[in-house]
């Protein structure tokens, strides 16, 4: 298995101690207010990035 960080040669059995996830979002919902980012009035769903 590839080393993903440096310190982890230090903890013993890293291999069996960590579990690795990769998350692949489809979508990604904001609502930043500072930003003007608000959800829509009728549905109330969040301005939507569809990746």
């Amino acid at each position: 298995m590839k080393m993903k960080r440096d310190y982890w040669k230090s903890i013993p059995n890293w291999q069996n101690t960590f579990v690795l996830i990769k998350v692949v979002p489809k979508t990604l919902e904001v609502i930043n207010y500072k930003y003007g980012l608000h959800n829509d009035p009728d549905t109330f769903r969040a301005p939507a990035i569809v990746f």
